[in-house]
């Protein structure tokens, strides 16, 4: 009698074919590598905090020099937040296979105690290099992490993965994914940090002018070099701003902010010539500076935050990529 499923035994036998991408190891390898490319951004995103806080920590450090008291409540709890942050960063860091390495880690230990212990008895000019030295040494800890992350996340895996992470096939059409990612890279964690801080130390220096009421002739040159350079930076943020927004299709929204900050930008600038780089009495109040200067920074920080998110996608794409491959 013939059943309706035929001759069982005339059927060939399916042997499943060992595929490398289901390998118990690729799989090890990537869960490895996208783990390390989560712990490496959570890294950058809290340096960036750190950064900001210590911009912040100069600026308001300097009014008080200048005996400015209105910031005082402010800078006693910004003081207890960024030694909060920072020893959180180092715990982090210790737990983070070595991302960032030990000596490094002690290095922005040391020019944070060094801030920290001794800014009262500080003149201006320390205060504001050492300040300014930490910072760089933030940025460049930022700089090599943003290094690691613009290898597309499968070029550790062997053979055919890692070279088709690499193919601008892997793109939908015309401009490949990794150099997509390496733009955003060098945007967030290198230009716009640059700009950034630019406006920081022209923040930090009005502030204190305004304070003291009065700028000496060294003041007022670092304060015109420090415009000129944000005035310089400011278009070429303008321009790859705009060749990120047409790059990434709409995902990256708060690059529309950098026009939007343009007057006020402008304004700021005008009113700092205007009112301490004009011969006579300084006008502009402290306060009124500092909360301008820091109301366009931290439309630049939410750039750079939603930049990281943006690099963040990227990698789940990449996974994705991965998934689909046949």
């Amino acid at each position: 009698m013939n059943s309706r499923f035929g001759n069982l035994q005339s059927m060939p036998i399916l042997v499943e074919q060992e595929n490398n991408n289901n390998n118990e190891e690729v799989h090890s390898q990537l869960c490895d590598l996208f783990t390390r490319r989560e712990l490496t951004l959570s890294l950058v995103n809290q340096l960036n905090h750190i950064v900001k806080a210590v911009q912040r920590h100069r600026g308001i450090s300097m009014g008080l020099l200048a005996g400015n008291k209105v910031f005082e409540k402010d800078f006693h709890l910004l003081q207890m937040q960024l030694q909060k942050r920072i020893a959180l960063f180092e715990t982090y860091s210790a737990k983070s296979d070595e991302i960032i390495k030990p000596r490094d880690l002690e290095n922005i230990r040391l020019a944070w105690q060094t801030i920290r212990d001794g800014w009262q008895d500080d003149r201006l000019s320390d205060n504001f290099e050492l300040h300014s030295h930490f910072i760089e040494q933030l940025f460049s800890t930022i700089l090599a992490l943003s290094k690691m992350l613009e290898t597309p996340l499968l070029a550790g895996l062997p053979n055919k993965t890692s070279n088709y992470a690499l193919s601008a096939d892997n793109d939908d059409g015309l401009y490949p994914k990794a150099i997509k990612k390496i733009e955003v890279l060098d945007f967030i964690c290198s230009q716009l940090p640059v700009m950034i801080e630019f406006m920081a130390k022209i923040r930090g220096l009005a502030t204190y002018c305004a304070a003291l009421g009065e700028v000496d002739e060294t003041l007022a040159r670092k304060l015109r070099f420090f415009i000129d350079c944000a005035r310089e930076r400011n278009e070429k943020i303008r321009h790859c701003g705009e060749r990120l927004r047409s790059l990434s299709q709409g995902y990256f929204h708060s690059l529309g902010l950098i026009n939007e900050l343009e007057t006020k930008f402008v304004y700021l600038l005008s009113l700092i010539e205007g009112s301490i780089l004009t011969p006579g009495t300084v006008k502009a109040s402290a306060s009124q500076l500092f909360d301008l200067a820091t109301s366009i920074i931290d439309a630049y920080w939410k750039i750079v935050e939603e930049g990281l998110y943006v690099v963040r996608l990227t990698h789940n794409e990449e996974l994705e990529d991965w998934v689909k491959e046949i």
